[in-house]
């Protein structure tokens, strides 16, 4: 029947996936292996031997683990239904739940760290659930626990990715109007000096400070939120009226930093 053809297709893919982990999970161990033994000149051997021998202890308890969960998956499909209902979305559920959720946190410890071995679950998780979804009609992933976890995480992900894709738009833009900026600073800047002294005191100064107040604080101020604290910005403002500052001491005739708010800011941090 169709029912026993999909139950012997998911056993063969349940070993195919037991086994894959298995293989997974040695490469994780055998890495922190390796990475013990770098340390082996410096280290006392005893310690070291200690870590490896729990490695691979682990290791066996984990094959252990993952056999009795097919061990178990396989005896219930023998078994036959239970009259209740969704059986074989229930029994691929438990078994998933044993192998991946309940015998991989076996592995948590000094020889995989707890985001190394929910990665790999997820990994072994995102490769079956397509199939289970199309093979098992009443298969329902909000009604396992394990796979529902899986799908919370993906959308986690997701979102993370997609939030950063967001802020670099946002940071674009932000950019775009901050060039925006600058450019009218200089034009107002180019303006004022076509037209000529106004009869004021310290004409050259002031223009000056205008250009540099408006390009470099007023401006500099567009790029603080969530592209550029305000900290980064104030750090770049300080080197740009760093590198400026000197020369227009030498340049600018009766240039006086106090008199003007910005780089009296800078001169003061």
């Amino acid at each position: 029947s169709l029912q026993v053809q999909l139950s012997v297709a998911l056993d063969h893919k349940f070993i195919r996936l037991s086994r894959y982990l298995i293989q997974k999970m040695m490469m994780l161990c055998l890495l922190a292996l390796v990475s013990l033994s770098a340390f082996s000149a410096v280290s006392d051997a005893g310690i070291i031997r200690v870590e490896r021998e729990a490695c691979v202890e682990v290791h066996k308890k984990f094959e252990t683990c993952t056999s009795q969960a097919y061990e178990d998956y396989k005896a219930a499909h023998e078994a036959g239904e239970d009259g209740r209902p969704d059986w074989l979305a229930r029994k691929s559920c438990n078994y998933m739940t044993a192998a991946v959720e309940d015998c991989g946190n076996m592995l948590i410890g000094v020889c995989n760290t707890e985001d190394e071995v929910t990665k790999l679950k997820d990994q072994q998780l995102k490769g079956i659930l397509a199939q289970l979804s199309s093979s098992i009609a009443e298969w329902d992933s909000e009604k396992c626990p394990a796979v529902k976890a899986h799908i919370d995480r993906m959308k986690g992900e997701k979102t993370e990715v997609e939030d950063v894709a967001e802020k670099e738009d946002t940071c674009d833009e932000v950019v775009v109007i901050f060039n925006s900026c600058t450019l009218q600073a200089y034009e107002d800047y180019k303006a004022a000096n076509e037209a000529g002294e106004d009869g004021r005191p310290d004409w050259l100064a002031r223009k000056s400070c205008n250009y540099m107040t408006a390009a470099v604080e007023d401006c500099g101020n567009i790029l603080i939120g969530i592209c550029n604290t305000k900290e980064d910005v104030t750090a770049s403002k300080d080197s740009q009226l760093k590198s400026i500052l000197a020369q227009l001491q030498t340049s600018v005739d009766k240039w006086d930093s106090e008199k003007c708010p910005a780089v009296k800011s800078h001169v003061d941090r």
